[in-house]
């Protein structure tokens, strides 16, 4: 058995002192209830019945693994619109039991007055933001996507263009709920668990699985977005001694032209006032609409001032459809056609033209189906796809090296963060500064190479990264050794003592495990049809 506690593992006593503790354990289950379902939205009681009910049946599962002989670890059922593009075939073992989070997608209590959210693991930002703007209320921080869910973005430390604020998304959790190994459901929060609250980020689920999180909300307008140029005045703005004059948002799109385009954000525009058309032009994102990065580069090659205003959701969720750019194949060429004329079909589909007819095939969501599909070896070898936090002063070395090393012709993202107050020892946030870096860069790098040498290309990206000491989001796929992985990118020494600690029994796989070091699936007639489809 578990219940619901402060995050003590409740030991069985002896029939003699069995019922009153029992009774004593009933009152503080009751109280718990009551808070967790305070200021729920709609239906408060039965909602939360439906939580806690749901709580219980996988501590029970988690329990059972403790009693079952074969010792079978546990693993989460795979998601086919996961935001995870690096293999998963480890979760295909026998020896392993799914556990299925799909049922826990509410959003449990919206509280305006102290700007707080209480939502549950398998929530996607698309319903978080939807039922936070109808308070008037956004998270912090939103990840791009709009399947990405908040245990994924919590445990996978994702981040978006107000991140040079507030962090990463899990800088702005200010506790969780998370299922033990031990089957105990633990309240966690910086003043209760340090050591794990400051883990969770980038431990994908391996010392813990989170059930819910209660997340820090703003107040948000409409953002009117400003495009400048220039890499110093990304790093410039984004840094902390600027925060009181700031901006709201903050990100850039390196071209392969060597542009980079800033788009910086402002809460200027309360979302009731008419815009002005004459100071201020109207960007939409849609499915029939050219891609976000198409606009921006449109109005970067008219030489326009580029100072636009978006409604609210479709700024936060503005990367969805393409995904950035992965939908987008090689720059096309007649001499790219003729070397793989299958590419044919899938780059008119995208095309500008056609954009009106097909565009809503390509939102984020569908692409991740259509990969998770497909051969995850042919998937690493077509594509380079990578997320780096690098310390601001090394960037620009770091960019250099991309443009000459990785033949992509894809842009790259780039996205300041404010590094954590404390340290994270997992997640890519939490490295040692240097004096002068008060601020991370992510360069993310997304996108199809034509010749095949995908994993090669991001071993190449994973050393320089190394040695130019910065560390990488470890939801894609990953050649760094296991001792790499331990002794230079995360602190080895204290995640294995609270492994230890919190999973003695190995319930939940190793860090290592579901990354899948230097391992590759076999070959076969699945990773030649992808190939063919890539």
């Amino acid at each position: 058995m578990s219940r619901y506690t402060s995050g003590r593992i409740i030991h069985f006593p002896t029939p003699s002192i069995l019922i009153p503790l029992l009774f004593v354990l009933f009152l503080v289950l009751h109280a718990v209830s009551e808070s967790v379902c305070s200021n729920v939205e709609g239906d408060s009681n039965g909602a939360c019945d439906a939580a806690i009910a749901e709580y219980e049946r996988l501590s029970e599962q988690i329990q059972q693994q403790h009693q079952d002989k074969t010792s079978r670890t546990i693993v989460l059922a795979s998601s086919s619109d996961s935001s995870v593009v690096r293999d998963q075939s480890y979760k295909n073992s026998g020896r392993h039991h799914a556990l299925d989070l799909s049922n826990l997608t509410q959003i449990l209590a919206v509280d305006p007055a102290a700007r707080t959210v209480r939502v549950q693991a398998k929530a996607t930002m698309e319903q978080l933001v939807q039922s936070t703007l109808s308070h008037g209320l956004i998270p912090a921080v939103v990840p791009e996507f709009k399947s990405i869910t908040v245990a994924g973005a919590i445990v996978g430390a994702a981040l978006e263009s107000s991140s040079f604020r507030f962090g990463q998304f899990s800088d702005t959790v200010l506790e969780c709920v998370v299922l033990l190994a031990n089957g105990t459901l633990s309240t966690i929060s910086e003043a209760s668990h340090p050591d794990i609250f400051h883990a969770l980020p980038g431990s994908y689920g391996s010392l813990g699985i989170l059930m819910e999180a209660t997340l820090q909300l703003v107040r948000p307008k409409m953002p009117r977005v400003t495009v400048t140029e220039g890499i110093q005045a990304l790093v410039s703005m984004a840094q902390p001694e600027q925060q009181q004059q700031s901006h709201d948002f903050l990100d850039a799109i390196y071209f392969p032209s060597g542009e980079l385009a800033v788009a910086v954000g402002d809460f200027t525009v309360d979302m009731e006032e008419k815009v002005d058309s004459t100071t201020n032009s109207q960007l939409e994102v849609n499915s029939s609409s050219l891609w976000f990065y198409e606009q921006i580069q449109d109005r970067l090659d008219l030489q326009e001032n580029a100072v636009f205003t978006m409604p609210i959701y479709d700024y936060l969720f503005r990367w969805d459809y393409g995904a950035f750019w992965m939908a987008r194949p090689l720059q096309f060429s007649w001499g790219a056609l003729r070397r793989e004329p299958h590419l044919a079909g899938p780059f008119l589909m995208a095309s500008r033209p056609l954009r009106g007819l097909f565009g809503s095939l390509y939102s984020t969501s569908n692409l991740y189906r259509v990969m998770h599909k497909l051969h995850p070896t042919a998937v690493a070898e077509k594509f380079v796809i990578m997320d780096a936090y690098m310390p601001a002063s090394r960037t620009a070395e770091y960019l250099k090296f991309l443009h000459t090393s990785i033949p992509t012709s894809i842009p790259i993202w780039l996205c300041p963060v404010l590094p954590p107050r404390q340290q994270q020892p997992l997640s890519p946030s939490g490295m040692s500064l240097q004096e002068e870096d008060k601020v991370l860069v992510n360069v993310a790098v997304w996108g199809r190479v034509g010749d095949n040498r995908g994993i090669e290309y991001v071993a190449a990206m994973e050393v320089k990264m190394l040695e130019l000491g910065g560390r990488k989001m470890l939801y894609s796929q990953t050649n760094m050794t296991t001792e790499t992985l331990y002794n230079q990118h995360v602190d080895g020494s204290l995640y294995d003592v609270l492994k230890r600690r919190l999973d003695p029994k190995g319930i939940f796989p190793k860090l290592h495990d579901k990354l899948q070091l230097t391992v590759q699936p076999p070959i076969d007639l699945k990773y030649w049809l992808s190939r063919l489809l890539l």
